[in-house]
This record gives C-alpha cells, sequence and structure tokens, in this order.
C-alpha cells in the first residue's frame, strides 16, 4: 500500500507522556463498498472499531527503525451510507521487552473499492476527531519490567471526552517510525474459549495502605528505557505521626528503611507516641530492575503522615535526588565500562548512602543535610494506584461460597448468570481455571451498582496450599 495517511493524536503540548491514551474517529460515506483494506499501525497499541464493531488489535512488534504497520480485509464491516471507524489508542510512554516507544502516534489508511469501481481513501488527518480518553487511570505501575503499564480502567469515564479536531504530527514516513512496511506475520486469531472448571470461592480482605514511587520516571522525566543500568539516587522521607506507642509493620523489599534511625531488617517497627520520622533509599540504586519501589504499611490504624519540609503540604512525602550519582547507560555499555572508573563510583554512592542512613535520623537533619535537594511535588504525580500489591498480599478470611448463586454459569455463554452477594467480612474472589495457558482476552458482560470494582488477573500458577 502506498502510505499517504499521516501521523496524528489528540493535540497536547508533549506527546511523550507517560501511559497516555486518545480515541479517535472519523464518519464517512460510501456507496456499495465491495471491498475494505485497512492499514493501520500505532506507538504504541490500538484497538480499531468500524461501525461499532470490534475489528483488530495490534500492531505486531517491531523495531522503529523498521516500523510494521497491519493489514486488514474489513470488507465485511463497511456498509452503503454512514460509516465510522474508531480507534483507542495507547502510547505506553516507557520501555519494555517488547517495544522501544518514540512518541504518541497513530496511522491509519483505509481503501474502498465500490461498486462501480470507483475508489475511496480514508486517512488519518486533520478530518479526524481526537479526545483524551478518560477512563484510563495513568499513573500506575508497570505490570512487571518486561511489560507495559496496569490497565487500570474507569469505567464511569470511558468514551466521556470531548471530540475536537486531530493534531498531524508527520507524513507517513516523516517521523521517527521508519521503513514503513507491512506485518510479516499472520494477525492473531479470535476464537471464543471459556474457563474449564471453577476452583473455590472467598472472601479476602487486604487492609494495609500502600504507597508507590515511580522513582525512574520521577528522576528522568520522558525517560524510555528497560535496561538495568539506570541509578535511582532518591530518597524518600515523611513523618509518621502516631497517636501512642504501637508498632508497625513495613514491606518493601527494594529499600532500606530507618524509623528515627533505626532499621529492622524484619520490617517490624516500634513507633514513639508523636512524631516519628521515616527514611527510605533503594538498596541497589543502580542494579535494582524496577524503576518503581513501594512501602507498604501493614497495620495503617492510629496514626498519619506529614511533609517532613511542610506539614501543610498535601502529599506527605518528599523526595530528595542526589543529582551526582544520576547515571544511565544500556546494559552493553555499562558492562564494557572501565572497570576502575565503575568501581569508584560504585564506592562512592554506596559510602554516600550509608552516610545518609545513619546520620539522618530526624525532619531536622533531613532538612538540614537534604533540603536543598528535595523535588515537593504533587501526590498525584509522586504517588501511583497499586493494584497488584493488594492482590498479592490479599488474605482469605472466610469461605465465599455461600455468597455465589451458580458460579458455574459464568462459564457458559448462555441464559444463565453467576449472582455475587457482598459480604461484610471483605471482597469476594472467585478462582477459574482455564485449563491451559492462553493468550486472550476476558468477555464479561457485568451488572452491577456505581462504584463496583472488579479486578481480573490472569495468573501462570498459584501454589497450593
Amino acid at each position: 500500500m502506498n502510505l499517504t495517511a499521516q501521523w496524528i493524536w489528540r493535540p497536547q503540548d508533549d506527546y511523550n507522556q507517560y501511559n497516555d491514551a486518545i480515541e479517535a474517529r472519523r464518519t464517512f460515506s460510501l456507496t456499495d463498498p465491495e471491498t475494505g483494506t485497512l492499514a493501520i499501525t500505532a506507538d504504541s497499541w490500538f484497538r480499531v472499531f468500524i461501525n461499532g464493531e470490534w475489528v483488530a488489535d495490534g500492531p505486531c512488534r517491531s523495531w522503529p527503525e523498521h516500523y510494521q504497520y497491519d493489514v486488514i480485509d474489513v470488507s465485511t464491516y463497511l456498509c452503503s451510507g454512514d460509516n465510522t471507524i474508531e480507534v483507542l489508542a495507547r502510547y505506553f510512554g516507557v520501555g519494555n521487552f517488547h517495544q522501544v516507544p518514540q512518541q504518541a502516534g497513530l496511522l491509519a489508511q483505509l481503501e474502498v473499492v465500490q461498486a462501480d469501481g470507483q475508489s475511496v481513501t480514508i486517512n488519518t488527518d486533520e478530518q479526524w476527531e481526537t479526545c483524551d480518553f478518560a477512563g484510563l487511570v495513568r499513573n500506575v505501575p508497570k505490570a512487571s519490567v518486561q511489560m507495559e503499564p496496569f490497565e487500570y480502567i474507569d469505567a464511569r469515564f470511558t468514551y466521556s471526552g470531548e471530540y475536537g479536531p486531530a493534531q498531524v504530527l508527520y507524513a507517513a514516513e516523516d517521523g521517527p517510525w521508519k521503513d514503513l512496511n507491512a506485518r510479516d506475520c499472520p494477525l492473531l486469531t479470535r476464537e471464543p474459549f471459556a474457563f474449564q472448571a471453577f476452583l473455590e470461592a472467598n472472601v479476602v480482605s487486604a487492609e494495609f495502605v500502600c504507597y508507590a514511587f515511580p522513582l525512574g520516571r520521577l528522576i528522568y522525566p520522558g525517560l524510555i528505557e528497560a535496561n538495568n543500568a539506570l541509578c535511582k539516587p532518591a530518597v524518600l522521607a515523611t513523618c509518621i505521626v502516631s497517636d501512642r506507642e504501637q508498632r508497625l509493620d513495613l514491606d518493601a523489599p527494594a529499600l532500606t528503611i530507618t524509623i528515627n534511625g533505626e532499621h529492622a531488617k524484619d520490617g517490624r517497627y516500634t513507633l514513639k507516641k508523636g512524631e516519628n520520622f521515616l527514611l527510605a533509599v533503594l538498596s541497589s540504586p543502580l542494579t535494582h530492575w524496577s524503576n518503581e519501589v513501594w512501602i507498604q504499611f501493614l497495620n495503617a490504624g492510629g496514626f498519619t503522615l506529614s511533609n517532613p519540609l511542610d506539614s501543610e503540604h498535601e502529599n506527605p512525602w518528599c523526595l530528595a535526588v542526589l543529582d551526582e550519582f544520576r547515571f544511565i547507560s544500556d546494559d552493553i555499555q555499562f558492562a564494557l565500562m572501565d572497570a576502575a572508573k565503575k568501581r569508584a563510583f560504585l564506592t562512592n554512592m554506596r559510602a554516600t548512602f550509608e552516610d545518609i542512613v545513619q546520620t539522618v535520623t530526624t525532619s531536622e537533619a533531613f532538612r538540614e543535610r537534604l533540603g536543598g535537594m528535595v523535588r515537593q511535588l504533587p501526590s498525584e504525580t509522586m504517588l501511583m494506584e497499586e493494584p497488584n500489591r493488594q492482590f498479592q498480599t490479599r488474605t482469605v478470611i472466610a469461605d465465599g461460597t455461600p455468597q455465589v448463586d451458580a458460579p458455574a454459569a459464568l462459564m457458559y455463554d448462555n441464559g444463565h448468570i453467576t449472582a455475587i452477594e457482598p459480604s461484610p467480612l471483605g471482597d469476594i474472589e472467585l478462582l477459574y481455571d482455564l485449563g491451559e495457558q492462553n493468550c486472550g482476552f476476558f468477555d464479561l458482560d457485568l451488572i452491577a451498582p456505581e462504584g463496583t470494582v472488579i479486578d481480573i488477573f490472569g495468573v501462570e500458577y498459584i501454589t497450593p496450599t
């Protein structure tokens, strides 16, 4: 296909935002369409609909130097009269082990041959309409170091944006995606596949408070990478204001934490009544794979958090960055780095952080030693939504079978339904088995009151209890 389409996105100041997503659409008229071929791609993901029907997802994996587009026969989706093509496009804005994102962008070209032999071409251009995909919660962790950000949707805001003209970014061949060519592997098939067995229902609880921090993005805004050799010379701090002397259990495996200067290897601390200063640094600032870290307060009652530099600040956490230890390299370059230079860098950094951990034991010491390095950030920037920790640390507190009517109905495409009654003890969890490893999408019809939260987790293996 001779690509004459243009790369588009929603008009915005920055086209390299983390977990950015838009809706794009175009309405056009046809007369007796006989064949239709759609070439479409995006950085980093798209889902395309024609006349309300889900057509396909993409694109396939490819290097930005040799970027690929999907070619799809869409003849059966077209009709005489008005037609609408809609695309949900999502830019990950972060590296993974599958793609090297460049910037937000969507490219599509629909070529139609009508019964009278006339050809019609619909390209992405300024005639398309776009809007923000309001339902996507942006500031979430990556699903894993190998993958993109979690898919976290608030369906109350889905498809609720206000459309406006698209912003043309580049001609097809002029963007950072070079050597455009049709995908060289088949499209995935889409075949219905039912759950093979219902295993159990449980009432579960996950009562804790989790604070998650996207350190890589906070220290290096706009960073696109998935390498190991990235230094995150960060110090996190907050004040825990306790209404009594009490025990506090923390879980933060990537961090070295002190409270009032004391470090507990088992994560069990004793809070004094009043202010308790918490300091946290990465245990391995240069070698920890994840650019995101979290601190879980496993018992979350009887205290509040306060910003150690500004008690009136809405964000109780401070982030101090030691710029002298900012360092980015890919894994190969780091492996070939001069050994003496690497050793001196690591030795100096470790000594500096060890000294900070030992000497910065109060909010006053923090202010004196690191106050000039602090970045006071709003909570919405510094703190992520972290649904995964709630799933991983949930506790089964009761049998949920009495709360569930006809659990097997969910396994079949018929008129029967699975009904779930809430429990005052906790959340209801249903466990189903696919019977084999598979790749695909969950398709569920849900009837629930507003505010209901549905967590769907696909797991490879659950250890028997």
